[in-house]
């Protein structure tokens, strides 16, 4: 025979054979219930804990007096059948959508696990359809508690939530509620999910811990609070947590120089500190007030690097390097900036003075060194040499310098004709690690020796 639908007025037993109910996970299996409608004509179930509505009624039905937990209602409805159900004092009429379809309910269409609100302290939830098959329980209960309802920037506070007849392991879901970003939290989130555990037969907690960033902004005091929702993000609300007040932290900054006037050469340390700074990688910067400055003056050549700032403290080295050019006093200033070189200014150092230690050629003259000064033509022979060092009083500088000699090689003058004093000369200079650049030329130019780059 063809297979009948509920808009024909078949017995239920003879659609049911061929239209088999959908039924959710539940203790009582598909081939049981169909015993029950087929075995009980009447509608009226001998088990304790199914009872069947008689088919096809149109009438009110008074199902019980004391719908106790965990009673399961058969209801062999057709397709827009309209079935009312006494429970206690009050009624509650169920309209049929389709074969397929759900229940409505007081204008609301559930389905399948769905739970339809039936008075304050029950629900129904649909187990199966095909008619329907409704369970019914307590209506789940939840509070909200805060651990604390201020905090700063930077800190955390718990929400518990508290419940009564739900399963344990139940997920429920959270909106944080709030003018407040996404990026103001430090999970970069304004949703997520919570388990309930079980702390008793029909009671259960869940904890939420929300930690709110301490980020660069001065936005003022912010406020959010929790909307806890079933079944998803955008689920139902059934309950709202208490407000958190969220006050804004202040990061401050302060450079500090090593010193604020040096010598080329020297190496200054810079020291960031302050309170309330994030953890994290800084940038500094270097700029001119006065004088002419490139990145040449520092080592490395660059006017820009990084500090890790820990704990509300961080350091950096700017080396400055002695180059030999006459420049003259030179000004600087260092900025610290966050996110890159050109990032938001946070601090900066007070003016830095960077003293030229370079010389004019033949300022510190005293007639011995510095030169000209006249020696023998000792034409090779040791014993008539001139003895360089002793002059210029090469004592006076430091193991492992270098300097710089000029031979005049104009007219008949060559370096054979101080060769021997030269040698001696390189020999006390090895002795100490001293290099020389040793420069000739016809021009009788001894400038240019004191302004190479000497190793």
């Amino acid at each position: 025979m063809p297979k009948p639908t509920l808009s024909q007025r078949t017995s239920f037993k003879t659609w049911l054979r061929y239209n088999k109910p959908k039924f959710a996970n539940t203790t009582i299996p598909e081939f049981y219930i169909d015993d029950i409608l087929t075995e009980k004509a009447s509608g009226i179930s001998t088990t304790d804990n199914v009872r069947v509505i008689p088919f096809n009624n149109f009438g009110t039905e008074n199902v019980s007096t004391d719908v106790s937990n965990d009673t399961l209602f058969y209801l062999p409805a057709l397709s827009n059948d309209t079935v009312t159900l006494s429970i206690g004092e009050s009624s509650y009429t169920f309209k049929f959508v389709g074969e397929d379809g759900g229940i409505t309910y007081d204008g609301t269409t559930y389905n399948l696990n769905d739970t339809i609100p039936i008075n304050n302290n029950k629900v129904l939830t649909i187990k199966g359809l095909g008619g329907a098959l409704l369970q019914s329980s307590n209506v789940p209960t939840y509070t909200v508690g805060v651990s604390t309802t201020v905090i700063d920037e930077g800190q955390s506070v718990d929400f518990t939530i508290n419940t009564t007849d739900v399963a344990a392991g139940a997920t429920l879901y959270f909106n944080s509620t709030t003018s407040m970003l996404a990026s103001d939290f430090s999970d970069n989130s304004l949703t997520g999910s919570v388990s309930v555990v079980s702390t008793g037969a029909t009671t259960g907690v869940a904890t939420i811990t929300r930690t709110v960033a301490n980020d660069f902004l001065n936005e003022g005091q912010e406020n959010f609070f929790l909307t806890i929702r079933t079944n998803s993000v955008t689920g139902p609300v059934v309950q709202s947590s208490p407000t958190v007040t969220v006050n804004d932290v202040v990061s401050t900054y302060t450079l500090t120089p090593s010193a604020l006037a040096t010598n080329e050469g020297n190496t200054l340390t810079v020291t960031v500190s302050g309170s309330n700074i994030p953890n994290g990688t800084y940038y500094w910067t270097i700029h001119q007030e006065e004088g002419t400055v490139t990145a040449s003056d520092f080592n490395p050549a660059s006017f820009n690097g990084t500090v890790t700032v820990n704990s509300n403290s961080g350091s950096f080295n700017v080396v400055l390097v002695s180059d030999r050019l006459t420049e003259g006093e030179e000004k600087i200033i260092i900025r610290l900036r966050k996110d890159s070189i050109t990032g938001e200014e946070l601090a900066f150092t007070p003016v830095i003075v960077v003293n030229d230690t370079s010389r004019n050629v033949g300022e510190a003259a005293n007639g011995l060194t510095f030169g000209p000064i006249q020696v023998n033509r000792d034409n090779g022979d040791a014993t008539q040499a001139t003895d360089w060092y002793k002059i210029c009083n090469l004592d006076s500088i430091p193991d492992g310098s270098s300097i710089a000699l000029f031979i005049d090689g104009s007219g008949s003058m060559t370096q054979a004709n101080v060769q021997a004093s030269y040698e001696l000369l390189v020999s006390k200079l090895n002795a100490r690690g001293i290099t020389i650049t040793t420069v000739t030329n016809s021009n009788e130019d001894w400038i240019t020796p004191f302004l190479v780059d000497l190793p």
